[in-house]
């Protein structure tokens, strides 16, 4: 569906013998193109909170009889059965609800987001190289600042070294030099309306891992399950049992 902003009234009725869409909530106000107001009809917490109300004593008893008891019999156990079959009726009974509610608001999201998602995605794709191309640029300009602060350095060194041997030599004390002017680190990338910083992460990356501690191999437990699963007893593993319950509600 697309919506001539241009042409649409706010009740979305026919505009200069053309109908645009019939039905359009009046939460949306076409004369700018912008939502700017959300009617209390259309979407009303009371109401939906109404809905839902039969609801509560069912939760507050099925919730009371699970957390406030323990299982010591046999029956407590087919009571407890009992209570989460409830459970598991009243969630889908409870989402159903929820569902029918949003089914139509839901399906225009989908349907804008869907649309959107497009140019999303270039735009995603802009940041994503543009930041990558600015790293890139600014790391190395920085090699280049880094190695030729080194230079000054080696160069203040080595000047300091032989003033200090001549003082040496001559017996008197030796003078320190002041400190030498550096390259000037990188500066924040700026435009007409934005700017951008970079900093510099040290990433490690694996390239040995017989070589990596112990505390930096992480153990694969969905491959471990499925070894575990198909009979096998893995060195260095405990083999415990856990219950697994399910239950089916009628």
């Amino acid at each position: 569906m697309e919506i001539d902003f241009n042409k649409v009234n706010r009740e979305g009725k026919k505009v200069r013998g053309k109908i645009v869409h019939e039905g359009i909530p009046d939460a949306v106000d076409f004369r700018n193109g912008k939502v700017v107001t959300v009617p209390e009809l259309l979407y009303d917490m009371a109401s939906v909170k109404k809905v839902f109300q039969g609801f509560d004593n069912q939760v507050d008893q099925v919730y009371r009889a699970i957390t406030g008891f323990e299982i010591k019999t046999d029956d407590d156990a087919s009571a407890f059965t009992e209570t989460v079959g409830v459970a598991k009726r009243l969630i889908k009974a409870i989402d159903s609800k929820r569902k029918d509610l949003i089914k139509d608001a839901d399906g225009f999201v989908r349907s804008v987001n869907s649309f959107v998602r497009k140019y999303r995605k270039r735009l995603e794709d802009v940041e994503r190289l543009g930041k990558q191309k600015i790293g890139q640029w600014n790391y190395q300009k920085e090699i280049e600042r880094r190695e030729a602060e080194k230079k000054i350095q080696e160069a203040a060194a080595k000047k300091q070294a032989e003033i200090d041997a001549a003082a040496k030599k001559a017996g008197v004390e030796s003078v320190k030099l002041p400190p030498m002017a550096l390259p000037k680190k990188i500066d924040a990338v700026r435009s007409d309306s934005a700017s951008a910083t970079t900093r510099f992460k040290k990433v490690p990356k694996v390239v040995d891992f017989a070589k990596l501690d112990d505390r930096f191999k992480m153990v694969d437990m969905k491959a471990l399950q499925n070894a575990v699963d198909a009979g096998e007893r893995p060195q260095g593993v405990v083999i415990e049992e856990e219950p697994i319950v399910s239950v089916r509600s009628a």
